[in-house]
């Protein structure tokens, strides 16, 4: 229920360093450190970005054709950690584990943005994932081995 919360790993959604700040401050329990934590939320209540933007023009004749590619591409560094540690129940039932937690920042109409992502929580919810369906599959075919097991 928290992972889905917190949007880790969905790159679809952003916070506003505000909102993420007051969430987080509700939930300081995530955190494996506390300090850590207060530094967080202090951090993106006070968010301070210097974003560097570079014009790129590109010309392609490859092809006998001119193909022109014009973009604005932006580059952040921020005061927020480059990580933090969390505790996390990933699986309903059981023992919360500590994940790393990174910071995705991205600048859009004058603001500030902020994603959550985390590498670690991914493998560990496949592993968890599979391990559970295994589980159940060999389940099944003890109550009835003639029974069709199909894996999509």
């Amino acid at each position: 229920e928290m992972f889905r919360k917190l949007h880790i790993n969905n790159e679809e959604y952003w916070w506003s360093p505000q909102k993420l700040s007051a969430f987080l401050r509700l939930n300081a329990h995530l955190f494996v450190n506390d300090e850590a934590g207060a530094k967080l939320v202090s951090a993106l209540n006070n968010i301070r970005g210097k974003i560097e933007g570079e014009y790129i023009k590109q010309k392609d004749s490859g092809d006998g054709i001119m193909n022109r590619q014009e973009y604005y591409e932006t580059h952040i560094t921020h005061n927020l950690p480059s990580s933090i540690d969390i505790s996390l129940e990933l699986v309903k039932g059981e023992k919360p584990q500590a994940y790393t937690l990174e910071f995705d920042c991205d600048y859009v109409d004058g603001n500030i943005r902020v994603q959550l992502v985390s590498p670690s929580i991914n493998a560990d919810w496949q592993q968890k994932r599979d391990e559970r369906i295994d589980a159940e599959v060999k389940r099944i075919m003890e109550l009835d081995g003639e029974i069709a097991v199909i894996e999509l």
